[in-house]
């Protein structure tokens, strides 16, 4: 199989060679027109499950056809066959990546540097598969940094939450009415040493007899309206008016329809 491409206002060829074995790929041998390359060698378990994959740099024109390793990764399953974690590794053998699955959801992303762990992503699910908690860590030019964020069975997010060095320095909490709409956010800071809050947005709506939302007023942390939507529809539920009001009701946008 050939592919060709432009690359710097000049045709080149990029060729691709396969090989199989007992019916699997085994190798990919991808190189450009001067012979140069990689070459990519696949290993089954008696499953016929891949568990492992080896990366070379190749030089055909130079009869090299895999002598430096660049990078492998490795695959482990469950009993069932389904992949549980992917292992990545550098030219020398260190970690680089790694990632998990549980039950066909994503559980975790790492990424090593000089086989030291820089940063994280961790996932947790319902028993409907629905994500629930996502956990974050990082290393950065303050330290260890961490995030944590919670959500509802229904996939909103309920809480977020910030670390520096194992101190809690942001949060905020989020509120939901029965039908999804936010009705509360409020936010802390870590100030003086303290957590205070420092924003507070609190929603409120009305609805009309077929459910469509038809009023939403914003308040501030101190429960004064900062400011309020209305909504009008027709007869078959379109949207023929919406304006925005200010916090002296005074309008600063208004868009109508007709159809």
């Amino acid at each position: 199989m050939e592919k060709y491409a432009k690359r710097r206002n000049r045709e080149t060829v990029e060729k691709h060679y396969y090989e199989y074995s007992d019916g699997r790929l085994s190798s990919l041998i991808t190189v450009d027109g001067e012979g140069i390359g990689t070459k990519e060698v696949y290993i089954y378990n008696d499953k016929g499950l891949l568990i492992l994959s080896i990366l070379y740099n190749i030089d055909i024109s130079v009869g090299d056809t895999g002598k430096y390793e660049v990078g492998k990764t490795e695959y482990f399953y469950d009993e069932n066959g389904e992949k549980t974690t992917e292992v990545h590794y550098g030219y020398d053998g260190e970690i680089t990546e790694k990632y998990g699955w549980t039950n066909g959801n994503q559980t975790l992303e790492e990424k090593y540097e000089s086989g030291e762990l820089t940063e994280q992503n961790k996932w947790e699910y319902n028993g409907n598969g629905k994500k629930i908690l996502e956990k974050t860590f990082e290393i950065t030019s303050k330290g260890e940094e961490v995030s944590n964020r919670q959500f509802d069975e229904n996939g909103k997010e309920i809480l977020y939450e910030e670390y520096e060095n194992g101190e809690l320095v942001k949060k905020e909490t989020h509120r939901y009415n029965e039908k999804g709409d936010i009705v509360l956010v409020e936010r802390y800071r870590l100030t003086d040493g303290a957590l205070e809050l420092a924003y507070k947005q609190e929603n409120t709506y009305k609805y009309d007899e077929n459910g469509y939302m038809i009023f939403r007023a914003i308040s501030d942390i101190n429960g004064k309206i900062t400011q309020k939507t209305e909504w009008k529809y027709s007869a078959d539920g379109k949207t023929i008016f919406h304006a925005i009001f200010d916090i002296n009701g005074k309008i600063t946008e208004k868009t109508e329809w007709k159809y």
